[in-house]
């Protein structure tokens, strides 16, 4: 295993005094089984685009929280929607009250728990970004801009 270098992801390295005045990006993900690829994918993924965007614009990050709740796996008994909320509800007041934050986004890497998620965010005043659909979004352009090019060749 290999860890992140400041260089990678400096969001990560920052101290508690640099972090002051800096939004936050809290990365949420899950723990779940598949059968195409790690258990962790979703957290990674949330962790490697808060990771780039540290880069780009200075932002902390918390680190990742890969938590299993979707609907779509109704008969696991992990956690559920309300430990979700909590979850991000205490989060939520930690970053406000001890840090001394007024902007985090909650940067999901889960498609499943997405409503929850979006709308525990909306109601504690944080922003909410889901991963997934922005992955979509790019592939959709992605796929246009081939499209063209092939008419354009013709």
């Amino acid at each position: 295993m290999r860890w992140l270098s400041p260089d990678e992801c400096p969001g990560l390295y920052l101290g508690h005094r640099e972090i002051v005045g800096r939004p936050m990006l809290i990365p949420l993900g899950s723990f779940e089984s598949r059968p195409w690829g790690p258990m962790v994918l979703d957290t990674l993924l949330a962790l490697a685009i808060a990771c780039r965007a540290s880069r780009v614009c200075g932002c902390a990050i918390l680190w990742s929280i890969g938590y299993g709740y979707s609907p779509i796996h109704r008969l696991w008994l992990g956690p559920g929607p309300d430990e979700l909320r909590l979850v991000l509800r205490r989060i939520a007041e930690q970053v406000v009250e001890r840090l001394r934050l007024r902007e985090a986004v909650v940067l999901d890497g889960h498609y499943g728990h997405r409503d929850v998620a979006a709308g525990t965010a909306k109601a504690l005043g944080l922003g909410y970004l889901n991963v997934w659909d922005v992955v979509i979004e790019l592939g959709y352009r992605e796929l246009e801009q081939q499209d063209r090019a092939r008419e354009a060749d013709r």
